[in-house]
């Protein structure tokens, strides 16, 4: 039987004892058909473009209720029975909801949609319909007006592609939809069908991209070479790009790449450009279309005041890119240390870092730039006069007695201080005099810095980490003392 226990009424019921002729009495409950209790339609007003795609959320109770919709304007628009807007017209219609004897009205606005690529390509001499444009619904009133009509005309709804060059046409509908599309008209000077293309690949890890890696492709016509995976040189037009790719890759995959940041994506702020042939500039590419096969590699490109047709038919040439070497070495010996009169040595013995012995602290200069800064350490307080820094024997960094305490030896390289992470330091040896009344020291030191420098690849407008070593070997280097302190 049923209870309604939401209501709390009940029916008492006589039942008949069939031998005792006795009653008992039992309360019954009933329940009612449930009613419709909600109806809430959202959002309150919608405005779309005609294309876009959009629908109403609907909050009913019971959740299973059947929905019914009306439209001020079928022919505007009207909702399916899955809640999406269906438009028909540009205008603005009024939709009422209903479930049982409950309704909800709301409203839509449909504007019109400019339907477009952000670029296109025209021959030279053609008149036609903006290319790739559709504003929709059918019959909508637009213009068409060109930034620059020496290279694109226009005349009501029809552009002509009058010299090549590169234009923006800008979209705008009776209701105020905008749109700009930029027109590239290429010409026979700006056409190549190559006869070289090759693709170097680059690991992304070491040129500073772990989490993906990069190839470049370059696309030169006959007579045009590359230096170096890239960099220009030669005569004639080429076509340079950036490209990634998948760390699976080993080098470009086929596809279709356009500008972006991901796979099958080229560079653009310049990383990805065609080279102009007459003037031999890199012109950076804005938009365009690369295709990449087995058997050849076609591209539509739009610089910033060109438009460029690449076509190569033939099997690419896999070359992976080299450099001239994957780590650098530096060697100075005595010759290789500047002659001075300007090299100071700071020293005190109870306030250089503590007072744990006296600190003789000398920076050579090299020839190139730079310096090496190395500091020697005797083992008692303040005898500056009477007791030298160690001779001989092998010093490690950081401890008293020894060469550096901290970051106090270190070298500066190429434009960048490093500190030592290399070899123990090995000093054979140290000695002071005086000769003519004039200071001198003599110096020696062994031993290497090692660190990662950056370097700049140029082609492809990268660094990547190199790593370094600076080996020292310096024996009976003399010096005078320009100047000798103590440090505060």
């Amino acid at each position: 039987m049923k209870r309604l226990y939401k209501a709390l009424f009940g029916i008492a019921v006589c039942v008949s004892a069939f031998a005792a002729g006795s009653c008992t009495t039992e309360t019954v409950y009933i329940e009612p058909e449930p009613g419709i209790s909600r109806l809430n339609v959202s959002p309150r007003h919608v405005t779309m473009g005609f294309v876009e795609e959009k629908e109403f959320t609907v909050a009913v109770r019971p959740v299973a209720t059947q929905i019914t919709w009306e439209s001020s304007d079928p022919a505007i628009a009207y909702v399916d029975e899955n809640n999406k807007i269906v438009p028909v017209a540009c205008g603005e219609v009024e939709f009422t909801a209903k479930a049982g004897e409950l309704t909800d009205k709301v409203t839509v606005t449909i504007h019109s949609s400019i339907v477009a690529d952000t670029y296109a390509f025209m021959e030279g001499g053609q008149t036609s319909t903006v290319p790739t444009l559709q504003v929709l619904p059918e019959g909508t009133p637009y213009t068409v007006t060109s930034t620059n009509s020496d290279v694109v005309s226009v005349a009501g709804q029809q552009v002509t592609a009058a010299s090549a060059g590169v234009s923006t046409l800008s979209i705008e509908t009776d209701d105020g939809q905008k749109q700009d599309i930029t027109i590239g008209i290429a010409d026979a000077a700006h056409t190549i069908t190559a006869a070289k293309a090759e693709a170097f690949a680059y690991k992304g890890d070491v040129l500073g991209h772990p989490a993906y890696d990069i190839s470049a492709l370059t696309l030169t016509a006959a007579g045009t070479t590359y230096a170096d995976g890239g960099q220009w040189s030669g005569s004639g037009s080429g076509l340079f790009l950036k490209l990634y790719r998948s760390a699976s890759q080993s080098t470009i995959a086929d596809g279709s790449y356009t500008p972006g940041t991901s796979e099958f994506n080229y560079f653009t702020e310049g990383l990805s450009y065609v080279v102009d042939a007459e003037s031999g500039a890199k012109d950076a590419i804005t938009y365009g279309n690369v295709e990449i096969a087995a058997d050849g590699i076609s591209a539509k490109l739009i610089t910033d005041s060109h438009a460029w047709i690449f076509n190569f038919s033939g099997t690419r040439t896999e070359a992976p890119h080299h450099y001239e070497s994957e780590s650098a070495t530096y060697n100075y010996a005595n010759v290789d240390f500047k002659e001075t009169g300007s090299v100071t040595i700071d020293h005190n013995g109870t306030k250089f870092y503590g007072g744990y012995g006296n600190g003789w602290r000398f920076q050579l200069p090299f020839p190139d730039s730079g310096y090496v800064q190395i500091v020697l350490w005797s083992k008692t307080v303040n005898s500056i006069g009477t007791e030298y820094p160690l001779d001989g024997g092998f010093c490690t960094q950081g401890t008293i007695g020894i060469m550096g305490w901290g970051v106090t030896s270190m070298l500066k390289h190429n434009g960048d201080f490093y500190f030592n992470g290399g070899t123990p330091f090995q000093t054979p040896g140290f000695a002071r005099t005086t000769e003519g009344g004039t200071k001198y020291v003599t110096l020696g030191f062994k031993g290497a810095f090692t660190y990662n420098a950056s370097e700049s690849v140029a082609e492809i407008g990268e660094s990547r980490t190199v790593p370094t070593t600076v080996n020292l070997d310096v024996t009976d280097y003399k010096f005078k003392v320009a100047s000798e302190s103590a440090l505060p």
